[in-house]
């Protein structure tokens, strides 16, 4: 029908009843016809017979009613009914769903309709609709569905299987029928597809896993899995299971194992394993875990089906190798096996003797479940064959090889297994041999027999073994046996009975002829293993007939793929069996020495042919092991014995088959054949045994040659390490141990061994290396030809030493076959040593961790006179070349002397017959003399005179072959050092007469004369003369050459070559003895030849031209470090005479008579005019003229002296021109040298070497120089000395005192103002500023100077003259000269001009200097009154002292008189007293004063003065910076006219930068013009009220203020620094933070930018800018207003005057508060000053200036400072100080500073009127502020405070007294009263009490009584009046 299905709306009920009734319908019309059709069989009557459906007419019916409505229509429209439930379109009711079940479960049941519905079409469209049916939740419907699926076969259509597998868990049984009906059905009808089939078996996997079937299930499950298995449905699944999916197979196995308890089960299991891993097992790496797994059910599965498992063990154990095997013996399995394999023996030896028809009626054992039951006989094959797989591994043939279908076999190496073999089954095999085994029986016993034949447990069993097998393998063993007959032949199959043809065959097995020739294979490998049996029992030896089939075997192709196998294994056996000594004599008796030349002749056949098969074993190594045998057991007796020469001839052939296997040794290394192992172990032992034959018997004698070549042969060309080192260990035995060693090496010789050892020694074979070396050693010990030979190898030796990869013994024996070898120092040695490449490697060894090879290097270097101290040098050189590091050591050699110098002489000549060798070649010798060679030659020749010699020879053949490029070596090698150092060589002919110099005329002969120790400098020593050349002669011409060399070497290198030797400091220092010698020593060595006298001159020229070249080439810096190396001094010494002649010289100055012999200028001219051309050079660089200062040019700058006093008249009389050079002689150029040398000396320097006598001779000879001499450059450096001079006070009056002498300085000067320049012009303002000092009293030295002066004057001898002159009158006469020829007006301002026309900062700071003494020194008024009494006085006098003339006869009669008034106080007479000092003293006490008019006059000067000042404050100076501000504040206030430049020339940003300075003193002088500038009043004149000069003036205030204020962080930083900076100490300290606090008031009050005018006190200021006078605005003018509203605007728009000059920022708070407590400091320290009287300062300038600060700063905080406790304080300490003055009548005079002197009185009323009113001017400031005014209330914080004091000070004021004093009180009262602050406080009082609240506080204070005093005493009328209103209205109040 339509379907019984329920809309899912439901909205129109008409609908859902029409569906209802036809969902009715349908299951009426299914319930009618299933019960029509399938009744009970009771319930319904059987159908007649006619109504068969068979019946025509009912088929035919059928076929209508199925044509009309077909089954396949009906289960479409139920599978679209389906679809829209699932596509939720409809939703099907239960009822529906139920009855089409039923339906199609009835169609399956009922034939009719079974016919109908079992159609392809409608079993795929019912495999759709199944499936829905099964997930219906009804039981009912599921239980059909369920059977529906069976019925109909469903499990052949993939979906279904599919879903049953996402659905096993619900219907676990049903999917374990399916799907195992799946398996096993035709795959062409289900298209299974192996991974479908997998995906089943994880299914059964889960279900058996959760045991949700039942054990029928199970059943079906486990055999059809077993099905499929045996089915291989689909194909190919086994294989898939067993090599892809082991694991799901594991799984299963381990699933079905927990039903075990089931035989089906076990067999299903087996028969999987038997169809899986039985077939397909491979040995893979991803199977062990899927085995192990296998083998844990084995154990069951084995004692269950031994007839299907067995096989399945046998293909695990055969195929998987170790990793199978391994893990069945851990699991015993094998002795499991061997339980089986021991019941079937017993059953087989039971069927062996059973009787027939005895035991027939026997049981049978139980059936296998599949195959027939295995026999006894046939469970003992496959047990032997699982043991036999067991010992055996089958493993892959090697790539190229021969592949089989068995592969290869080899025996599995397995101690455990073994043991099990020996111990648990041999007995078990020997049963079996007993058994009469079959073939394959035999094969498998045999075999397992062999495979342990090495096994200590078989001997106690082989004697058994082996007659046991005589009769097992008669043919084999039997007598009947014949040697090498035919195996028999045919056919074998191993049966399941012993009777009768086998129904099957259970295990295959090879043919007869293999399985024979398996057991002969191996029984002949037992007898051969089984040869190594221990002592005692030789069971081999004892059956005759195995030892007869022992050595008769032989060659047989047919046994073994080698045909020599047989031949092998006889020798193997007979080899192991000589290993017993105690075996030898029974086997020699038995012919075993005859059996062995027999073996020989088979091998020499056999080895023909097997030449060809490289892979077959060698048949020689057995054969020769049993000689080595027989020789090591032996050998002693057999060579003496009868069959003596039998075993010789075996030696000999054994020798031969070595030979043969070394050389075939080397072709199986080329062709990578297998073997040679067992080949180089032959060679190696039989060489061991012959060894001790060949030292200890005679008879070897024969034999001898022939071993000595076969050793020789091994150690040069044998593969082995072990091999050639045991051959060259018996040759070093033979060398060491035997007689006449020098055989050895002469055979030596004649072999080509060198290039083997050489191999050797380079190869990898560190051990042989090593044993070969030490062979070597005992081979260079046997002759001196042999040592040479061997020289050829050292350069492998060392290489090898070096080798990373050589192991220590190898570095070891090598090092010691180097040290033996370069022991010898020949020349054969040394030359062969200097071909090798480096040494370097062996060097290393020094620095190992290894004592032994540190020896070996230590030993080496001792050798050649080194040492480990010295490795790293070493080591480095050596590196580098061979021949260095020769050279090297050579020149740092501690041999004794003649060893030494012989080795540097040998080398030295191997090194020059080389140069000669490469010069004759081709190439030249510039090949071989590199650098680095040049390097190394010159430290070993310098040791050796003789050598020196020929090195500069050799260099200097340069010259003369041409070989430029060797010369440029010598300086790109840096030798040039090395070259002028030989000119400080000397010879002993010159060392000995340096050495009588200085004992009897140098410091030796003084220190003798003392009586103390000469000095080591400069003396001679034994080692300085052992080190002097022999012949002086050489020396000269080798430093001749050197020099030649040098000149050489400047001109190819002219750029570099200065730069060099500058840097280096190589030429100075070694030119200083050279040239001090034969300029010290009047008569050179050899003087007798002309021609050296000559040469000695001309090298000592040449070195002059090199050093003036080198001056004019090298720049400034160079130039510097000549100066400082000392070239000045060499120069010098060649321009100065001897040192005798000096010391003459020097003692002749201040006498009368002396020599005037000018001859020295004549020795060595050419030298000197070129030494004096260097220093003239050098003197252009400041540098030189520190050195002439320094402590080193002190001898020669006193020779200089010396040497000008004595040209003083030589100098003038041997005068030229400058103009022509060559009228200049030698000794004026040299006079002017010195002059310009000594010049740069100080008055200090000349003080402490000459004396001041000396000094005072030298000033007249300057000045003598200076005011007469032509020649320019002496003029100004004798002015420069006479300058300096005149810094003496002594000297300046000793030269000016004399009138012809200051007639020449004026004269002098005057020529200098013509042609001045900066330089004169410096030294010319020196000389009149230390006149200018002397005259005033200024101090030009220091105290100490002039101390020692006065001591010198005091104590010198040679200054009595001096003294003597000045005791006379010299000091006022020279001041009076100067007055009049030297400190003339006219030269002082040429002088002021020129200082500013040159620019010269020096001369601009000493005029600014000198500018501040003058003023500070000038003439007052009144004294200058005095003096123009007589008449108007010179203009051109500028000092004014007093003229006192002094006789000659008057000053001595003067002088007496005071030296007798000395002698009776008991004073020295003048010469010896301090009549000097005391003259000085005397003198100092006449101060000269100055005359200004010249200056103040002079609007240039002044103009300049200005300018200079500028320039010296804004130049980065500190010292001109200082004078430049000091001198500039001077000069504003002294010098009207300075203002008009200075605000042009002071640059106000360079002058705020001195604040910034670190310098205290610099900050002081700049803070000090600031203030004079910011303070200044401009004079009223034309100029000062310009414009434009205003404006300058006011802007350079305005950057000073506002720079200043700004300085630091912020607003007033840098000023409040200053200010908290603690004391240092420093003299102007206090001056400093009293400017600090004045500058702080002017950048809070700066200046006002107004015109200059005459009344200052009318200047109209800004309001709040400035402090306003007590009196300028009155208390009742002040308005009272609320806020700054309540002013009018009037007053806000009218003009404030002229502006401010700068605006500065808003202090901060804090500065307040710092400056009362500043202010209160400086109270503190005023108070703690007074005396106990009360006597002393109270007011200081600090107070006035830091209370002005208070009184600016106030204003901009009232509020603070009126609430600031300190502000408070520091103010009213001031006005009580008025008041306890007033109160006390305290007089002024106790109140003056004594500092002050006559302006004291003056400056303490300045003082305390300032104090005051500043103190009064920060209370106004606080208290009549805006924010107070008439708002003040007395309850506010310090206001009670305030009001107290004020009522006090009016109650003390205002009274009788006080007004008397007002009338006759004296000045200082009066002014007390005047300006003090009374009438401010009555004021203020007024105002005050204004308020009534006021009123009424302020009368608790004593307001009252001050009210009475003011009614009574005020000042006023208004102010009484006020007064008594006020206390009028108090009473009122108080009453009320």
């Amino acid at each position: 029908g339509d379907g019984g299905y329920t809309g899912a709306g439901g909205a129109f009920s008409s609908i859902a009843e029409r569906r209802g009734q036809q969902e009715f319908l349908y299951f009426a019309a299914v319930e009618l016809l299933t019960y029509t059709t399938y009744g009970a069989e009771d319930e319904r009557p059987k159908p007649p017979e006619d109504s068969a459906p068979g019946r025509p007419q009912v088929q035919a019916a059928f076929n209508a009613a199925f044509a009309k409505y077909s089954i396949d229509d009906y289960l479409k429209t139920v599978w679209d009914e389906i679809f829209d439930h699932q596509s939720m379109k409809v939703v099907l009711s239960d009822m529906y769903v139920h009855v089409t079940a039923k339906f199609l479960w009835h169609c399956w049941t009922h034939p009719i309709f079974k016919e109908q519905i079992n159609t392809r079409r409608n079993l795929e469209v019912l495999a759709q609709i199944i499936t829905f049916l099964l997930g219906w939740p009804n039981q009912d419907v599921q239980t059909m569905s369920s059977d529906i699926c069976l019925y109909a076969g469903l499990h052949r259509y993939p979906a279904v299987c599919d879903w049953f597998c996402g659905n096993y868990k619900q219907f676990p049984e049903l999917t374990s029928a399916l799907l195992t009906r799946c398996l096993i059905h035709p795959t062409e009808e289900t298209g299974l597809k192996p991974k479908q089939a997998v995906g089943f078996i994880a299914i059964f996997v889960k279900l058996l896993r959760e045991r949700a079937l039942s054990h029928t299930g199970v059943l079906r499950l486990a055999v059809g899995f077993e099905t499929c298995l045996l089915m291989d449905s689909p194909k190919g699944i086994s294989g898939i299971l067993a090599q892809r999916e082991f694991q799901l197979l594991g799984d299963l196995l381990e699933a079905l194992s927990q039903f075990s308890e089931s035989a089906t089960v076990k067999q299903a299991m087996v028969v999987g394993l038997t169809r899986t891993v039985g077939k397909y097992f491979k040995a893979l790496p991803e199977l062990d875990e899927f085995v192990l797994r296998v083998l844990d059910m084995a154990v069951t599965l084995l004692d269950a089906e031994f007839t299907l498992f067995m096989p399945v063990l046998y293909r695990l154990a055969s195929e998987g190798g170790r990793r199978v095997q391994g893990p069945m013996l851990t699991r015993s399995l094998h002795l499991r096996v061997a339980r089986l394999l021991e019941q079937a023996v017993a059953g087989a030896e039971a069927d062996q003797t059973k009787i027939a028809g005895y035991d027939d009626d026997e049981a049978p054992g139980p059936a296998p479940t599949m195959g027939p039951r295995l026999a006894n006989r046939e469970r003992l094959q496959w047990c032997l064959a699982f043991l036999t797989a067991l010992a055996t591994v089958q493993v892959h043939a090697p790539e190229g090889s021969e592949k089989t279908s068995e592969g290869n076999l080899e025996k599995a190496q397995d101690i455990h297994f073994d043991s099990f073999v020996c111990v648990d089954l041999l007995p078990m095999l020997t049963r079996v041999l007993r058994l009469k085994p079959d073939p394959f029986e035999a094969l498998s016993v045999v075999f397992l027999l062999s495979s342990v034949a090495t096994s200590p447990c078989l001997p106690p069993h082989l004697p058994d073994v082996l007659r046991i097998a005589e009769k097992a393998f008669p043919t084999l063993l039997g007598a009947e046996a014949r040697p090498g007959a035919p195996m028999p032949k045919g056919p074998t199959t191993l049966s399941t009975s012993p009777q009768g043809p086998p129904p099957w065959e259970h295990l295959k097995a090879p043919n007869l002829e293999r399985l024979h020739a398996g057991i002969r294979r191996c029984f002949v490998h037992l007898l051969s293993r089984s040869a190594h049996e221990p002592i005692g029992n030789a069971s081999v030896l004892t059956s005759p007939a195995s030892w007869k089939f022992l050595v008769s075997l032989k060659n047989d192709p047919d046994l073994f793929g080698d045909p020599g196998a047989c031949i092998h294994s006889k020798l193997f056996a007979l080899a192991n069996l000589l290993c017993r000594a105690e075996d030898h004599k029974l086997m020699i008796e038995q012919g075993l020495l005859e059996q062995l030349i027999d073996a020989k002749a088979q091998i020499d056949a056999e080895m023909e042919v097997r030449v060809e098969e490289p892979d077959f074993p060698d048949l020689r190594l057995p054969w020769v092991h049993c000689i080595i045998s027989l020789i090591r057991f032996s050998g002693a007796k057999l060579i003496t014995s009868v069959k003596g020469q039998v075993f010789e001839d075996l030696i000999t052939m054994a020798l031969d088959f070595c030979n043969d296997l070394q050389y075939d040794g080397r072709l199986k290394i080329k062709a990578g054949a297998r073997g040679l192992a067992l080949d180089f172990e032959c060679q190696q032992a039989l060489g061991a045994v012959l060894a001790p034959l060949s030292a200890k018997q005679p008879q070897f004698g024969m034999l001898r040659p022939k071993y000595t070549l076969y050793l020789l042969s091994l150690i040069c060309s044998a593969p082995l390490l072990s091999l050639r080192m045991s051959a060259s260990e018996f040759l070093l035995e033979m060398l060491q141990k035997g007689h006449e060693p020098e055989y050895a090496g002469a055979a030596f010789l004649r072999t080509s061994c060198l290039e083997a050892f050489r191999r050797i020694l380079t190869g990898p074979l560190d051990d042989l290396a090593a044993s070969i070396a030490k062979m070597m050693i005992a081979l260079a010990d046997s002759c001196y030809d042999v040592h040479v030979h061997l020289l050829d190898i050292m350069g492998a030796v060392v290489q090898q030493v070096g080798n990373p990869s050589s192991n220590p013994s190898r570095v070891i024996a090598l090092s010691e076959l180097f040290v033996a070898l370069t022991k010898p120092r020949t020349a054969e040695v040394l030359e062969s040593l200097m071909e090798l490449e480096s040494v370097a490697p062996f060097l290393g060894l020094a620095r190992s961790n290894n004592a032994q090879r540190r020896e070996l290097a230590q030993k080496w270097l001792e050798n050649y006179g080194s040492s480990l101290y010295e490795l790293d040098e070493v080591a480095e050189v050596f590196s580098q070349s061979t021949l260095q590091g020769i050279l090297h050591v050579c020149a740092r050699s501690t041999l004794d002397p003649d060893p030494a110098q012989e080795l540097r002489r040998v080398t030295f000549g191997l090194v020059y017959k080389r140069v000669e060798t490469w010069r004759k070649s081709y190439f030249g010798p510039y090949e071989f003399l590199s650098e680095k060679i040049m390097s190394a030659l010159i430290p070993m020749c310098e040791l050796q005179p003789d050598l020196v010699a020929a090195l500069v020879a050799l260099f200097h053949s340069f010259i003369s072959r041409s070989e430029t490029r060797l010369l440029e070596r010598l300086w790109t090698g840096d030798h040039l050092a090395w070259l002028c150092k030989r000119m400080a060589a000397k010879s002993k002919v010159q060392l000995g007469m340096i050495k009588h110099q200085f004992e009897t005329t140098g410091a030796g002969a003084a220190a003798v004369r003392a009586g103390v120790a000469p000095p080591k400098e400069g003396s001679v020593t034994e080692l300085m003369m052992a080190k002097g050349w022999e012949k002086h002669a050489d020396l000269v011409a080798t430093q001749g050459m050197v020099a030649r060399l040098m000149w050489t070497l400047y001109d190819l290198f002219p750029a570099e070559l200065g730069a060099h030797v500058t840097k280096n400091e190589c030429l100075v220092k070694n030119w200083k003895e050279h040239i001090a010698f034969y300029c010290h020593h009047a008569k050179w060595p050899l003087t007798e030849s002309k021609e050296f006298e000559r040469v000695c001159e001309a090298v000592i020229s040449l070195e002059m031209k090199i050093a003036w070249r080198l001056v004019d080439d090298v720049n400034e810096d160079l130039q510097k470090k000549l100066v400082n190396q000392g070239m000045i001094g060499v120069c010098t010494t060649v321009l100065l005479p001897t040192p005798e002649l000096q010391q003459e010289m020097f003692e002749a100055i201040g006498m009368l008579e002396r020599s005037e012999d000018t001859s020295e200028t004549r020795h060595l001219s050419d030298g000197k005019m070129l030494s004096g051309a260097v220093i003239s050079k050098l003197l252009s660089i400041p540098d030189s003229y520190k050195y002439i200062q320094d402590r080193r040019a002190v001898k020669d700058s006193v020779a200089m002296f010396s040497q000008l006093h004595h040209w003083q008249n030589a100098v003038f009389e041997q005068m030229g021109s400058v103009a022509v050079l060559q009228s200049v002689t030698l000794l004026e150029r040299c006079a002017s040298l010195y002059m310009a040398m000594l010049s740069s000396q100080t008055v200090d320097w000349a003080f402490e070497n000459m004396g001041l006598a000396k000094m005072d001779t030298f000033t007249q000879i300057t000045l003598r120089i200076w005011g007469l001499h032509p020649n320019i450059v002496m003029k100004h450096h004798a002015l420069r000395m006479f300058s300096s001079l005149c810094q003496v006070h002594t000297l300046y009056s000793s030269v000016v005192q004399n009138p012809t002498q200051a007639e020449l300085i004026d004269q002098a000067i005057h020529r200098a103002f013509g042609v001045v320049d900066v330089r004169e012009l410096r030294h010319l303002l020196r000389l009149l500023i230390a006149a200018f000092c002397h005259a005033l009293n200024i101090p030009t030295m220091s105290e100490l100077f002039g101390t020692l002066v006065a001591r010198s004057l005091q104590r010198k001898a040679d200054c009595a003259g001096l003294v003597e002159v000045l005791r006379n009158g010299a000091v006022p006469r020279a001041h009076l000269h100067a007055s009049k020829h030297l400190l003339k007006a006219s030269y002082i301002s040429q002088a002021y001009e020129k200082t500013e026309k040159s620019g010269d900062m020096y001369a601009r700071t000493w005029v600014l200097w000198l500018t501040n003494t003058l003023l500070m020194n000038e003439i007052t008024k009144s004294h200058l009154d005095v003096l123009e009494q007589p008449g108007p006085l010179d203009p051109e006098l500028v000092t004014v002292v007093q003229e006192e003339t002094l006789e000659e006869a008057q000053a001595a009669r003067r002088n007496k008189l005071k030296d007798e008034l000395g002698a009776v106080k008991g004073r020295r007479p003048s010469k010896e007293g301090k009549d000097g000092e005391s003259t000085m003293d005397e003198i100092e006490q006449q101060k000269a004063a100055v005359r200004l008019h010249w200056l103040r006059n002079s609007d240039r000067l002044v103009r300049g003065l200005a300018l200079a000042a500028g320039k010296c404050i804004s130049y980065q100076w500190k010292e001109s910076q200082q004078i430049g501000c000091v001198s500039a504040a001077w000069c504003l206030i002294e010098l009207t006219q300075f203002v008009q430049t200075a605000v042009e020339s002071i640059d106000g940003k360079s002058l705020c930068k001195c604040f910034t300075l670190p310098e205290k003193s610099l900050q002081i002088a700049s803070l000090n013009l600031v203030s004079v500038f910011t303070s200044i009043r401009l004079p009223l004149n034309a100029q000062s009220i310009a414009g434009e000069f205003l404006r300058l003036f006011h802007d350079l205030q305005q950057v000073l203020i506002e720079t200043l204020a700004a300085g630091g962080e912020g607003p007033f930083d840098m000023i409040a620094r200053w200010l908290h900076e603690p004391p240092l100490g420093l003299p102007c300290e206090n001056e400093f933070r009293c400017l600090v606090s004045f500058m702080i008031g002017q950048c809070m009050c700066p200046p006002l930018a107004a015109t200059p005018s005459l009344d200052l006190e009318t200047a109209i200021a800004a309001p709040g800018r400035g402090l306003v006078p007590y009196d300028a605005v009155k208390p009742e003018d002040i308005p009272v207003v609320g806020t700054v509203e309540d002013i009018p605007e009037e007053e806000l728009d009218a003009p404030v005057g002229a502006p401010p000059v700068a605006e500065c920022g808003l202090p901060p708070e804090a500065l307040l508060d710092k400056l009362a407590e500043e202010v209160i400091k400086e109270d503190l320290r005023l108070r703690g000053l007074q005396t106990p009287k009360g006597e002393g300062p109270v007011f200081s300038t600090m107070l006035c200036h830091l209370l002005y600060a208070l009184a600016v700063m106030v204003p901009h905080h009232p509020k603070a400072a009126a609430q600031s406790p300190a502000v408070r304080g520091a103010a009213f300490t001031q006005l009580m100080k008025v008041q306890q003055i007033v109160a006390q009548s305290i007089q002024p005079k106790a109140l003056m500073d004594e500092a002050d002197k006559d302006r004291a009185k003056l400056f303490l009323y300045i003082r305390a009127t300032a104090c005051i009113r500043a103190a009064l001017q920060s209370i106004m400031g606080s208290w009549f502020a805006a924010d107070f005014g008439a708002r003040f209330v007395i309850s506010e914080e310090g206001g009670k405070d305030f009001m107290q004091y004020c009522t006090k000070h009016i109650n003390q004021v205002y009274n009788n007294k006080t007004a008397l004093t007002r009338v006759l009180g004296s000045p200082w009262e009066r002014m007390m009263l005047s300006q003090g602050p009374t009438v401010t406080i009555a004021e203020l009082l007024i105002v005050v009490c204004s308020s009534d609240s006021n009123l009424v506080e302020i009368s608790k204070l004593g307001g009252e009584q001050a009210l009475h005093s003011l009614s009574r005493f005020g000042e006023d009328a208004k102010i009484r009046q006020q007064a008594t209103m006020l206390l009028t209205k108090l009473a009122v109040m108080l009453k009320v």
